[in-house]
């Protein structure tokens, strides 16, 4: 299942092999098509900002395949094809903020990546992340926890199908580190909801509240609050917590532990020195 950019539709695929777009508030069913002919399950990715779906399932001869479909017109594909014929059921995850669409198979060791285009052939291959062992499950590192100096795009953290441990997995850019490269890193959706639940209940729709990578600040609590139109910036639910952080990065690195618990560095200030200058 995967939501449209406003959350006003949303698009299933399911055991009977259709894919189905839903209006939620309306309780209608908008769309419904044949998808892929296998009998596997069919996994689904909504390409957000493109108004499009990127499915993956199995043939009627058990190859595995990926097909791009426009919402505006189900009725055939805008593009399907064959991946290879192994069993595993693939996984489509997708990239708004660069179009690129990673496809990572069940007990596979690589991931597939491809940049969605606007003109035919819909999309183009681009490169694979290889390994000998092979996955059981993957997911996504919000784009706010990427590391832009290093030119990181996308990070999946790994759990393995033979082992038990998360291994993660960094697809970094081949660019000059240190910069803040604007092509790759555009601005990115904010934690912070675009409406309230009343409003998208009476018919609004609204795209996400975007934020830049470039001038965000990393000590926010990034606590979701209600977005006020207008603002020109993200207010967080805590603005005391994140002058607080703000001051304890800037200043000092502070001991929590109790008083019976510290040990005072020789020439370190005790903390009757420091109440002594305040009553000063």
């Amino acid at each position: 299942m995967g939501f449209s950019w406003t959350g006003n539709v949303f698009a299933t695929t399911c055991r009977d092999l259709q894919i189905r777009l839903i209006e939620p508030r309306m309780a209608k069913l908008a769309q419904i098509t044949p998808g892929h002919a296998g009998s596997k399950a069919s996994k689904l990715a909504f390409l957000t900002n493109r108004k499009q779906l990127f499915t993956t399932g199995f043939s009627k001869y058990t190859d595995r395949q990926y097909a791009v479909w426009d919402i505006n017109n189900l009725s055939q594909p805008l593009k399907m094809d064959i991946l290879d014929s192994s069993s595993g059921v693939t996984f489509p995850y997708y990239d708004p903020d660069t179009s690129v669409v990673y496809l990572a198979g069940r007990g596979d060791g690589n991931i597939r990546y491809y940049e969605m285009v606007d003109s035919f052939p819909v999309l183009h291959y681009l490169s694979q992340y290889q390994s000998s062992a092979p996955q059981r499950s993957l997911c996504a590192m919000p784009k706010r926890g990427l590391n832009v100096n290093a030119c990181e795009i996308f990070r999946f953290y790994k759990l393995y199908a033979t082992k038990n441990y998360i291994e993660p997995i960094s697809m970094i850019a081949p660019r000059k580190s240190g910069l803040f490269h604007e092509d790759l890193f555009p601005e990115t959706a904010a934690p912070t909801p675009s409406m309230t639940t009343e409003d998208w209940l009476n018919g609004q729709n609204s795209p996400p509240v975007m934020t830049s990578l470039k001038t965000r600040d990393s000590l926010k609590t990034n606590k979701p609050v209600v977005y006020r139109a207008g603002d020109n910036q993200l207010i967080t639910s805590d603005r005391n917590n994140e002058l607080k952080f703000r001051f304890i990065a800037d200043t000092a690195k502070v001991d929590y532990r109790p008083l019976s618990e510290r040990k005072q560095n020789k020439g370190a200030l005790t903390d009757d020195d420091v109440r002594g200058g305040f009553n000063r």
